[in-house]
């Protein structure tokens, strides 16, 4: 395994590999970051294929329905790649049944990602990583690779990646200076306005609405000291629900649900708490995804976990808002 110390060399990396025949996955139930990134790294190459573990999101799907290029995402395995890279994710577990088959792969994998380094990382011989948390998404990450690699970019390539930096920015509410320098640049190669790149993505469904504010409700409100932390049971959108407390007047938001399979977790925390408090929810997730005998992490303001152990709900979750609540109580 060797871990890239900056993006230079990971650019470099890239534009020696161009004519590998490369394999480009991400994370389970991807997300506009995550399916943007992919898209704008496969116009490097010469043969390259996208796959999904298992589906995109609809917001995802709306951005690539909007752009024309729908098709490009498979759910096929790629046969034989000489190179795979991993996009928006940075250990197995979050890649599905795509996992354990590139665990077992004999080439080269690179994997791309801006969220907290596993804490027991287990990665194959020939794996490189990019993991670099000072950037606020993967799109992010990605447009410096891409200019590095080939100095412009496409149309289309500039959409998807403006997509995927407002999405995981969440609406610039974790932006620094970075991402609006970014932001503009991309405006300008598209073409295009702010307001009519991000109208391609779809908007929340009534039913989702409705969910949302009754799962706020029910939620339950606890003030530590000078701060406030929502929680509760989420119909079927934790993310959501915990991005929708936060817009509310919460200083932190941890809401989960439950599945036929499996038992989510989502917090989020109110930016700049993270630097003010020396908090990062991904470390909490981190742990939490053990006691759910799964997985978890994320960024320093949002972060999530899921696991199989549904019995362990309720126990996870009061440990995330307990430890949050430490932190605000410190």
């Amino acid at each position: 395994m060797r871990k890239f110390s900056d993006i230079n060399e990971a650019i470099s990396f890239v534009k020696s590999r161009i004519n590998k025949r490369t394999w480009i996955i991400f994370h389970s139930i991807g997300d506009r970051d995550c399916v943007g990134s992919a898209i704008a790294m496969k116009n490097l190459f010469v043969e390259a294929q996208i796959s999904t573990p298992d589906f995109i999101t609809n917001n995802s799907r709306k951005m690539l329905e909007h752009i024309g290029i729908e098709k490009e995402i498979k759910t096929s395995i790629m046969n034989n790649p000489e190179l795979v890279i991993v996009v928006d994710a940075n250990r197995f577990e979050l890649l599905g049944r795509f996992g354990d088959k590139i665990k077992n792969m004999d080439c080269e994998l690179l994997f791309i990602d801006h969220h907290e380094f596993p804490s027991k990382p287990k990665y194959t011989k020939n794996t490189y990583i990019l993991n670099d948390e000072q950037y606020n998404s993967a799109s992010s990450i990605v447009y410096d690779i891409i200019k590095g690699v080939e100095g412009t970019l496409k149309k289309n390539t500039a959409l998807v990646l403006i997509n995927g930096i407002v999405a995981d920015s969440a609406n610039f509410q974790n932006a620094d200076s970075r991402t609006f320098m970014q932001i503009s640049e991309l405006l300008e190669i598209s073409k295009t306005d702010y307001h009519d790149t991000i109208s391609m993505h779809q908007s929340a469904s009534t039913t989702t609405r409705k969910n949302i504010i009754e799962d706020i409700f029910k939620a339950d409100i606890k003030q530590v000291g000078q701060y406030i932390i929502i929680s509760g049971l989420a119909q079927y959108h934790a993310n959501l629900d915990a991005e929708a407390a936060l817009d509310l007047g919460a200083d932190a938001a941890v809401f989960w649900s439950v599945r036929d399979n499996e038992a989510s977790i989502s917090a989020r925390l109110r930016t700049p708490l993270d630097k003010k408090l020396n908090m990062h929810l991904g470390k909490i997730m981190d742990v939490a995804g053990e006691m759910l005998d799964g997985t978890g992490g994320g960024h320093p303001c949002a972060a999530g976990a899921y696991g199989r152990k549904k019995s362990a709900i309720k126990e996870t979750a009061e440990y995330v808002i307990n430890n949050i609540a430490d932190f605000f109580s410190s």
